[in-house]
């Protein structure tokens, strides 16, 4: 019923001319075409929805919605727009946010239980040499991420906890006045 009278209101504007009706013309043109949509076009299509598995892999890395709208070419505002209006945006932006928990997770579980491993170097001898070399790099178990992560994965077991009963106010003063 919309497209009916758009397109008769489209019959009634062809039998005018005048410069304003054309804009009108053209207008109406756009409306029916895009569905009643019309405006400027945003940048979803174009700057984003081709880059939703790439979005999701750099926020899975732990970049940020502001470097990937910079990357994008697109403001912060339209990228949280287009997350409300786009569900698979919003799906690929979770699925990154569960990355970054897993790769701190990781880095966490590595520095608690330590680690060694095997880094490339360059050296300038004396002479002016330059050599290329592999050295190995031990960390050791990190004491203060042991406990975080302890306490965090088995409370029951770790957590200090302090269980004080008291059954009156005045019970609990003259037991630490003694």
């Amino acid at each position: 019923m919309k497209e009916k009278h758009s397109k008769e209101i489209l019959k009634l504007l062809e039998r005018v001319e005048d410069n304003k009706l054309e804009d009108a013309k053209r207008y109406l043109s756009k409306m029916i075409a895009s569905d009643g949509k019309v405006g400027r076009k945003g940048k979803y299509d174009t700057h984003v929805q081709p880059f939703l598995i790439e979005i999701e892999n750099n926020l899975s890395k732990g970049m940020t919605k502001g470097k990937i709208c910079d990357q994008l070419n697109v403001s912060i505002q339209a990228f949280v727009k287009y997350q409300k209006e786009h569900p698979e945006l919003a799906e690929a932006v979770e699925r990154g946010k569960v990355g970054q928990l897993e790769l701190v997770e990781g880095a966490l579980f590595k520095s608690a239980v330590g680690y060694k491993e095997m880094l490339k170097d360059v050296k300038v001898l004396s002479d002016g040499e330059i050599v290329n070399y592999i050295k190995e790099h031990r960390s050791h178990p990190n004491i203060s991420a042991i406990k975080f992560y302890l306490i965090n994965r088995s409370p029951d077991k770790w957590a200090s906890k302090f269980n004080i009963e008291v059954s009156s106010i005045d019970e609990f003063f003259e037991e630490s006045d003694e």
